[in-house]
């Protein structure tokens, strides 16, 4: 087996492991979002964290959908319960900024996406968001020039799409994506 798949198998197994006794109706909530059905997605995601409810994913995915459908305090709600089961997701930090960006409460946005990049400080999509909120706290319509300065260095050097396709190149661990730091 090649490196780079037993990352992501160890990954899978993982969040497996994780949403243990859920996955079957994450599957199913995952197929309603894909196709625009949010409410019956949101049946299925509430199904997965009443089946358990110490697992982040469930909550995660659940918040996404809320966010979606324009429900941004119960996205918050979901989505704080998930940084707490699972501290280290960056990307839950970046969404929840992201309802609080919605909500014009730009103060607690760029609070979120600091600790994204505090996580995660090559998350490229953090740096530009926190640059937009602060912007928008400005009341200005010029995105941050720090922000986007340091979003286009965030990003790894790609490689030849023979040995990692469509996946960002990570010279530290010679090419496994999502563990260099």
């Amino acid at each position: 087996m090649r490196k780079g798949y037993l990352f992501y198998a160890l990954s899978a197994c993982v969040w497996l492991t994780l949403c243990a006794g859920c996955t079957d109706y994450l599957k199913q909530g995952h197929r309603y979002y894909e196709v625009g059905e949010y409410r019956r997605a949101v049946a299925c995601y509430s199904k997965a964290v009443d089946r358990n409810p110490k697992s982040s994913a469930a909550f995660y995915t659940r918040g996404v959908c809320y966010r979606t459908i324009g429900e941004h305090d119960r996205a918050i709600a979901d989505l704080t319960r998930a940084i707490e089961l699972n501290p280290i997701n960056a990307v839950a930090y970046r969404r929840r900024g992201t309802c609080h960006a919605d909500k014009d409460d730009h103060d607690r946005a760029i609070d979120d996406f600091t600790r994204a990049i505090a996580v995660s400080p090559r998350f490229a999509g953090a740096h530009y968001s926190r640059g937009v909120s602060s912007d928008r706290k400005r009341n200005s319509f010029r995105p941050s020039v720090g922000a986007i300065t340091s979003t286009s260095r965030s990003r790894p050097k790609r490689t030849s799409r023979r040995s990692i396709p469509l996946r960002w190149y990570c010279p530290a661990t010679k090419g496994l994506p999502g563990s260099c730091r």
